[in-house]
This record gives C-alpha cells, sequence and structure tokens, in this order.
C-alpha cells in the first residue's frame, strides 16, 4: 500500500488527481477486506463511495469500488444509497447514518460525518455491503484521507453511536497488518 498522503487543502481543490488518490486508498483497503475474508455477504464485490462536503449538494466523489455488482437494480441502489445515507445523516444533524435508520423504509447505516477543521465536515458514504460493513469501511477512510489517529475521540466516538467496534477492529488491523508503514506514513505527514 502507498499512502498517497493528504493535506486538508487538497480538499479545496476539486482536483481529478485527488479523487483518484481516494479511489485507490479505498481500493486498497477494500481488497484488504476480501482477502481477510471478513465480509459477511461474500458474493457482493463492490461498493459504491460517496464523498461530500457538508452544505455542498455534489459530492466530490461518487465511485464505485471493487468488480461488480450481483445485479443491475443492486448496482442502483447502490448508487442511490451512498447519497441517500450522507443527505439524512446531514438533514437529521447525526456523526452517522446509523442514528436515523429505519430498515423498513430502506434506510440504512453506512454513512459517517468527520470535521476536520472547525468550519469544514464531510460526508462519506458506502452503500453495496452489509450496514455494518459499509460504515466500518468508512470509517477506515476517514482515518487514511484524512489522517485521523485511531485514538482520536471523534473515531471512538462513531465506532460508540453505530456499536460496530467489534466488525471495525477486525477491519482496521487487518489493513493495518497489510502494511504498518502505510498507517504510520498517512498520520504522521
Amino acid at each position: 500500500m502507498s499512502c498517497g498522503l493528504f493535506e486538508v487543502s487538497d480538499f479545496t481543490v476539486e482536483s481529478d488527481a485527488l479523487k483518484r488518490r481516494i479511489e485507490l486508498t479505498t481500493e486498497q483497503i477494500f481488497a484488504v477486506a476480501i482477502d481477510s475474508h471478513l465480509l459477511m455477504a461474500v458474493e457482493r464485490k463492490a461498493f459504491v463511495l460517496a464523498l461530500r462536503k457538508k452544505g455542498i449538494s455534489t459530492p466530490l466523489l461518487k465511485t464505485k469500488i471493487g468488480t461488480d455488482f450481483p445485479d443491475a437494480n443492486f448496482r442502483k441502489g447502490c448508487w442511490e444509497f451512498a447519497e441517500e445515507k450522507i443527505d439524512r445523516m446531514f438533514m437529521h444533524g447525526d456523526l452517522t447514518s446509523y442514528q436515523s435508520r429505519n430498515l423498513i423504509i430502506d434506510q440504512f447505516g453506512g454513512a459517517i460525518s468527520i470535521t476536520i477543521d472547525p468550519v469544514v465536515t464531510w460526508g462519506i458514504g458506502v452503500s453495496g455491503l452489509k450496514e455494518w460493513e459499509d460504515e466500518a469501511i468508512a470509517i477506515v477512510i476517514a482515518i487514511y484521507v484524512f489522517k485521523i489517529p485511531l485514538e482520536d475521540l471523534r473515531i471512538q466516538y462513531l465506532l460508540d453511536i453505530s456499536q460496530n467496534r467489534e466488525f471495525f477492529e477486525k477491519l482496521f488491523t487487518a489493513v493495518r497488518q497489510a502494511d504498518d508503514r502505510y498507517y504510520d506514513e498517512c498520520i504522521a505527514a
């Protein structure tokens, strides 16, 4: 894995290079999850990632990560849900879409909100896996993309809210074991 080192200032410019670095980081995290046999729905080989700044209606990035979806309807749903989770989370003022999930009307967890400075909050939405897998991947993305240490209270609070610590720890441990230097370089930079 190679870090690509993200700076907060990178997110003020919507460059193709920045988007590609986020995609590559996310693809590497997903590859570790698959290779480590951590995912419950093994037939799901892809998800949609959406990254959007609070207060902005269009995402900085919305892309498919992985190989393919089980079918076209599932793909369409994932494409819509990744942003719906962010919309709902921001609308309710929540830190995670798990807080406003309603399985009866197909509203799932899988998006997180992360404030990286006093005035900039990002939503990371993942859709395509089980909701706890979506959310854990979103948290790992936040750690690597925004260089937030695991011990940071923002990360710990997200894990407490979503009650997702066990799966997250398995995923994060697998990602760290894939290359400890990757994490250390990202956080230290």
